[in-house]
C-alpha cells in the first residue's frame, strides 16, 4: 500500500507527471491494477480468513468491488482499534490501514512463522486494497467489516470527505471499494470488458460476478457516504 505523504496536490501532482511509473507502474495498464488487486486481497482470504463471492460493477472509468469474506483476522482488528482510536485526526483511513500493517510486523517476534510471515511486507502490512494514491482518482470509497461494524471512508479528489466513520450493519460483504478513476493519469482508460476478464488470473474467477456499464452512471459519488456504504451492502447482499 502506498504510504499517504502530507504534501500539496500541486507538488504531488507535478511528481506524477515527471514519474508516472514511480506512481503508476505501466500507466496503460494501471486501470486494470486498481481492480485486480483487492480482488486478490480479497480472493486470497489472508487478511479476512474466508473468501466468498466477489461483486464487481465497471463503468467506463468506474468501478465498484464487493466482496463477500469471512471476519478480519482478531490481531489486525485489534491492533486496526487501537491505531483508529490514537490517530483518527489524521483522517485518512490508508494511512492508518498502513500504521496498523508496520505496527504489526514490528511487533512480530517469528519473522519465518508468525504475523510477518503470514500478512507482512517491507512497506507493512500485506494488504494493498487499492494501491493507488487517492490524489489520483476523483472520488474514492473503501469499507472493510470491522469487529465495531463497517470503518468506512470517502475521497473526493484525493482529500478526505471526513474523518473515519463506522456504519452500523449486517452484511457477508467484507470488503467494498469504489472508485471514480482521473482518465488524467490512468491513460489506459475506459474500462474494456475483455482487457478487464483477462487481467484477473483464471484462479480468481470463480464466484466472481463482473456487470459492465455502458456510461459513467456508477452512483459513488452521488451520495452521502452513510447511505452509498448501506445501499452497496444491501444490494450486494440480495444478488
Amino acid at each position: 500500500m502506498m504510504r499517504i505523504e502530507k504534501r500539496s496536490q500541486e507538488d504531488f501532482y507535478a511528481d506524477v507527471t515527471r514519474y508516472p511509473g514511480m506512481y503508476l507502474g505501466n500507466v496503460l495498464t494501471a486501470h486494470l491494477y486498481a481492480i485486480l488487486n483487492p480482488v486478490k486481497v480479497a480472493r486470497t482470504a489472508i487478511p479476512f480468513r474466508a473468501s466468498g463471492d466477489i461483486h464487481i460493477d465497471i463503468a467506463p472509468e468506474q468501478f465498484e468491488i464487493a466482496c463477500e469474506t469471512g471476519s478480519l483476522d482478531s490481531q489486525i482488528d485489534s491492533k486496526l482499534q487501537e491505531v483508529l482510536a490514537e490517530r483518527r485526526e489524521e483522517a485518512n483511513l490508508f494511512e492508518i490501514l498502513f500504521e496498523t500493517g508496520r505496527l504489526l510486523a514490528r511487533e512480530s517476534d517469528d519473522k519465518e512463522t508468525g504475523w510477518w510471515y503470514y500478512f507482512g511486507s517491507s512497506h507493512g502490512l500485506n494488504f494493498e486494497i487499492f494501491p493507488f494514491h487517492p490524489y489520483l482518482t476523483i472520488h474514492t470509497t473503501v469499507t472493510i467489516r470491522t469487529s465495531a461494524g463497517y470503518l468506512s471512508q470517502t475521497f473526493d479528489l484525493g482529500d478526505p470527505t471526513s474523518n473515519p466513520f463506522f456504519v452500523q450493519a449486517t452484511s457477508s460483504i467484507g470488503l467494498y471499494l469504489a472508485a471514480h478513476l482521473d482518465p488524467r493519469w490512468f491513460t489506459g482508460l475506459p474500462f474494456v470488458k475483455d482487457q478487464v476478464m483477462h487481467s484477473i488470473p483464471d484462479e480468481f474467477h470463480p464466484n466472481l460476478h463482473i456487470h459492465f456499464h455502458e456510461h459513467n452512471d456508477l452512483r459513488n459519488g452521488s451520495l452521502k457516504p452513510e447511505d452509498l456504504i448501506l445501499e452497496t451492502l444491501y444490494r450486494a447482499s440480495e444478488r
